[in-house]
């Protein structure tokens, strides 16, 4: 038995410290929650006295307390570093005649504790951090009843402090996520399908500028968000995952209430729920910053190839035509009975003109949308004929509106889309015939290539020419489609609105 006035330890006593502050709970402010549950076991067991007692290294800490002034006393006066040593109550009639306790000094001096009850709190994973007791200033004892009460209050002290625990770590990560979600401009969103209700976090709503208090979410006017190009395809997506069909991870344009128009990325998959019709759930992304840097970079290059295109051109295929005119001018010089040198000059001639032209070829290839040169009409005109020379395939080319409102990087990707079109149709048709269709108006700029080939049935497919398409559409804001026609050809479709700086120089030219 050890001396009076000392406290023993038990076996596990470094896990069961290491318990008590995972809970978190010392040193922590009063708590009505756990004060009512101290007044119910003083009031239970008719006691002057109760406490939600902790059991630190050294000390005796009270979470709650009732009839004790005191918040806190040395570990070696408690009576409760006693109780932690078991799983079952521990009841001391009379302190002063109990060997554990008679030298105690909350015995000898205030507040002279004579009786002395309590159970054990014991967390889920088997360790007793204190205990829930009552004490009296008079020799008792407690019936069944309160023994049982005492038990089942304790019980509720773990409980509390559990949730507690779980409360404050769910807290702590939905701000940790919070967090993530504002650097990463991600947010999330659910819809359930049992009620088609749609829940958004903090960051989606800030994504759409808006706020909680002004707008509650709802899947028709959540997609309302979108430009009318892209908002068919966001409510296409939905509606297949929702039937648990697909999942979907589109990129596409949404207009904020305060009318700035921003890149998002949308992804979203069905999730079941047993005995429910399940959920859609996913994230969005504002991307706005990336789509910008991607354009910057296409930007770039578009310059760059425009001032290869001009080097060749001005550069080496002047160079090249100097030569030409030098090597014209020396034939003219050859005397008549040079007959066999003049020819060979002339041979020299003719393959410097071929290195012109392929020249020049290179050059409007570089830079196929220059206004000079005729604009998009112009590059798709030359790109026909080129076409239907080489291969036979009947190309017709449909012009409506003017051209006017599209600015270079536009121009160049819709050709570059009408190119690729045109070389799939002639490749995996193979196609007699190719219409192609290039609509403008102060509204949108439509694109359309169909044929007469029996490609649509490998529509599903995924190519690296059909990728490189849906990517130069996406890079320009426009919406991208590919079909099968009722003939069993391939109709690929590009559509794109104007922005308003476009629009209104459409509108200035045709004014």
């Amino acid at each position: 038995m050890p001396p009076m006035n000392s406290y023993p330890i038990p076996i596990n006593e470094r896990e069961r410290l290491d318990e008590l502050h995972r809970l978190d709970i010392l040193d922590t402010p009063p708590d009505e929650f756990f004060d009512r549950l101290t007044r119910l076991a003083a009031k239970a067991c008719d006691s002057p006295i109760a406490l939600i007692s902790l059991i630190d290294g050294d000390r005796q800490w009270f979470k709650s307390r009732v009839g004790l002034d005191a918040q806190q006393n040395p570990r070696e006066e408690a009576f409760c570093a006693h109780t932690i040593l078991g799983t079952e109550p521990l009841v001391v009639e009379d302190a002063a005649t109990d060997p554990r306790f008679a030298a105690n000094a909350l015995v000898l001096s205030d507040p002279h504790i004579r009786f002395y009850a309590a159970a054990p709190l014991i967390t889920t994973r088997g360790f007793a951090i204190g205990s829930l007791c009552v004490i009296d200033r008079r020799p008792r004892t407690l019936g069944a009843d309160q023994i049982m009460t005492l038990q089942l209050l304790a019980v509720q002290v773990v409980q509390q402090l559990e949730l507690r625990l779980a409360a404050e770590n769910l807290r702590r990560q939905s701000q940790l996520l919070e967090k993530v979600q504002q650097t990463g401009q991600v947010g999330g969103w659910e819809i359930d399908l049992r009620t088609n209700g749609l829940t958004w976090t903090e960051e989606t709503y800030r994504i759409h500028g808006v706020t909680r208090r002004e707008y509650r979410p709802e899947v028709d006017t959540a997609i309302g968000f979108y430009t009318p190009e892209t908002a068919p395809q966001i409510r296409q997506a939905v509606e297949a995952a929702s039937a648990g069909n697909a999942r979907f991870d589109l990129e596409a344009q949404i207009v904020r209430k305060d009318g700035v128009c921003r890149w998002v990325r949308a992804i979203g998959r069905f999730e079941a729920e047993a005995g429910g019709p399940g959920r859609v759930v996913g994230v969005i992304q504002d991307i706005t910053e990336r789509r910008l840097l991607e354009n910057e970079i296409v930007m770039i290059a578009q310059r760059e190839q425009t001032r290869i295109g001009l080097d060749l051109h001005d550069g080496l295929g002047q160079e090249l035509t100097g030569i030409s005119l030098m090597l014209c001018a020396l034939l003219r010089k050859v005397p008549d009975a040079a007959v066999e040198f003049r020819d060979e000059l002339t041979r020299v001639e003719g393959l410097l003109r071929d290195a012109i032209g392929t020249c020049r070829a290179l050059a409007h290839g570089l830079s196929p949308t220059d206004r000079e040169r005729g604009g998009l009409i112009g590059a798709v005109r030359i790109l026909a004929q080129r076409v239907q020379t080489m291969s036979g395939v009947a190309i017709r080319l449909r012009p409506r509106g003017p051209e006017m409102l599209l600015d270079d990087t536009v121009a160049d990707h819709l050709f570059r889309i009408i190119q690729e079109a045109i070389s799939n149709a002639i490749k995996h048709g193979p196609a007699t015939r190719i219409d192609v269709s290039i609509d403008f108006n102060a509204v949108r700029t439509l694109i359309s290539v169909a044929d007469d080939g029996r490609g649509g049935a490998a529509i599903g497919a995924e190519g690296m020419g059909l990728g490189i398409m849906r990517y130069r559409a996406r890079l320009i804001g426009a919406a991208f489609s590919i079909e099968a026609t009722a003939a069993g050809g391939t109709r690929v479709r590009c559509r794109r609105i104007n922005p308003p700086r476009e629009a209104a120089a459409h509108r200035t030219d045709r004014a």
